[in-house]
């Protein structure tokens, strides 16, 4: 591969490297964080969750942030991010500082992982450019599975805090190498798909999210497409304002017969393997995970929200 198309491959390799041992390494740490830092359980949870969440709510974003300012500008900046956001928690006094910085820190890995990505296709010349992809892949792969012993490791003999310094060493040239050679790729200028931004964040957080309103209160059908279109596009419900939209709204909206009978024999399904101790639940011949389960409990809540509002 061309000096630069290398160059930019190892500084995508050694961001990602440190962004999965991140994710990791933290769960070798948090001992000896919570016990550094006097942090309650729920202190504990948020210092894990908060990275998760940001992470990805944000990766979407991440991605339209290389299509919109070039991959490696869209990578330098997650992965100062990144950086800033470990310094943060290495020199973090409180519980408080560690959960925002690990928001901070899910925000870059968003900006990073999506980033360099780009970063990597862009540069490989298109003979080079599936092992390119791999290497980036692998060495994703590669911190995950090094992260506890990194971590355990880097706490036991420097402390918890050097678990984070250790990201700053790693992310400093990895930023400063895609930030010196932004390359000439050219730049897309599509909008920001905000509106599928919103979406994901609202499932990810498990918030209701609603459509919004259709003026023409003559225009039933129009109405009614409508609320099918929103509908699959992942709302919860939509915006009225109009009492003869009600009727036509819930109808779209509410879970059908079927789906309600599915619910409850996937919830069934769970509970009653779950009391005979099997790991493997199928309904209707398809695997049930936990996901399907949580889904299936929210349309039974939404169903007997309904019936409440009816009754």
């Amino acid at each position: 591969m061309p000096r630069d198309a290398t160059l930019v491959l190892i500084a995508c390799c050694l961001a990602m490297l440190s962004v999965g041992e991140n994710s990791t390494a933290i769960m070798a740490a948090l001992p000896e964080m919570t016990r550094s830092l006097a942090l309650g359980p729920a202190t504990v949870e948020w210092a894990v969750n908060a990275y998760l969440l940001a992470s990805a709510i944000f990766i979407i974003l991440g991605g339209e942030a290389a299509d919109q300012f070039g991959p490696r500008g869209s990578s330098a900046g997650g992965i100062a991010l990144f950086a800033l956001a470990s310094m943060m928690i290495a020199l973090a006094p409180n519980g408080a500082v560690v959960i925002g910085a690990r928001a901070l820190q899910g925000f870059g890995a968003a900006f990073a992982v999506a980033g360099t990505l780009a970063a990597v296709t862009e540069a490989a010349p298109e003979a080079k450019r599936a092992g390119a992809i791999g290497a980036w892949t692998g060495f994703l792969m590669l911190g995950f599975s090094i992260g506890p012993l990194v971590g355990g490791a880097l706490t036991h003999y420097a402390g918890w805090r050097a678990v984070f310094w250790l990201n700053v060493v790693a992310m400093v040239p990895a930023g400063l190498a895609l930030w010196l050679n932004p390359g000439t790729g050219e730049r897309k200028t599509k909008p920001v798909d905000w509106l599928g931004l919103c979406l994901l964040a609202a499932r990810t957080t498990g918030k209701v999210i609603l459509d919004g309103v259709y003026n023409d209160i003559k225009d039933e059908a129009g109405f009614e497409a409508e609320c099918i279109q929103g509908r699959q596009m992942g709302f919860d419900g939509k915006t009225l304002i109009h009492p003869s939209q009600l009727e036509p709204c819930n109808r779209v909206f509410a879970p059908t017969a079927d789906e309600v009978d599915r619910a409850r024999r996937i919830i069934e399904a769970f509970e009653q393997a779950e009391a005979e101790g099997r790991g493997v639940v199928t309904v209707d011949g398809r695997m049930i995970e936990n996901l399907h389960v949580d889904q299936a409990r929210r349309t039974l809540a939404l169903v007997a929200a309904i019936a409440a509002q009816e009754g």
